[in-house]
């Protein structure tokens, strides 16, 4: 992952900006009650200056983290510098990864993909799929034995024990619902080889700009700080053109 060892300051510091926007909130919602038990209007209006500063000194921490995290990202982006890697038909990637899945699933001897954009590592633990994306998620990934189509997908942080069932993280639990919606809402059923890689598109989570607001992070009214979690597919090029939009930005496109 582009983030490499700041990704879990990233994640903690995204757990706490939903926190503040959780007490902001909070904060919002008990103006009335709060103003309902005063007695005068003198009462009511310093209830009312104490509940905006409150939520004022909120907005402004948040602004502060999100800034924080934006720096952090434009940094390891810019000390990347541009990549110069090669373009290669998305035919090609996907006979590489079905031989690399096939090979992997058997337990027989295999190499990853050499193709630019995978940035993953498939393996089988204990009877389990597992796609390590990165150094940012790992993806639990439920197949039918038969057809070798994919049922369900769960995700947690990289750092997760992979005995959790769900993630602690908003971001990761947010990711899972719109990965398993997406799958349970396709006309046909979703092969091996289009979901793993669908989720490798994922290694830039943290760090590709939407492209309706042109921001990493958005603040969501209900879960707080979110990167894009969405990503279109080019009809021309399906493997490798996958485009990252918030949740939020999704309907103006």
């Amino acid at each position: 992952g582009v983030l490499g060892g700041n990704a879990n300051h990233t994640i903690r510091t995204l757990d706490e900006m939903l926190m503040l926007v959780q007490d902001a909130r909070a904060s919002c919602h008990g103006i009335i009650d709060h103003v309902s038990h005063c007695h005068n209007e003198q009462e009511v209006l310093l209830a009312l200056s104490a509940r905006i500063a409150r939520v004022s000194q909120r907005l402004r921490e948040i602004d502060h983290k999100a800034n924080q995290i934006s720096n952090e990202v434009n940094w390891d982006v810019s000390e990347k510098g541009e990549s110069s890697e090669p373009v290669i038909s998305s035919t090609s990637l996907e006979n590489e990864l079905g031989t690399y899945i096939h090979a992997v699933m058997q337990g027989t001897e295999h190499s990853s993909p050499k193709h630019p954009s995978w940035q993953s590592q498939l393996s089988v633990r204990e009877g389990h799929l597992y796609l390590e994306v990165g150094s940012t998620i790992k993806c639990r990934i439920f197949t039918h034995p038969s057809t070798q189509t994919v049922s369900n997908v769960t995700i947690i942080g990289a750092d997760e024990a992979e005995t959790q069932q769900n993630s602690k993280f908003i971001v990761f639990q947010r990711l899972t619902e719109h990965v398993q919606n997406t799958i349970q809402r396709r006309p046909t059923p979703a092969s091996l080889v289009w979901v793993v890689t669908w989720l490798n598109s994922y290694h830039d989570l943290f760090e590709g700009k939407c492209e309706v607001c042109a921001r990493v992070m958005q603040i969501d009214l209900m879960d707080g700080p979110l990167p894009p979690l969405l990503r279109t597919v080019s009809t021309s090029n399906p493997v490798s053109s996958f485009t990252p939009i918030h949740l939020n930005c999704s309907s103006t496109v």
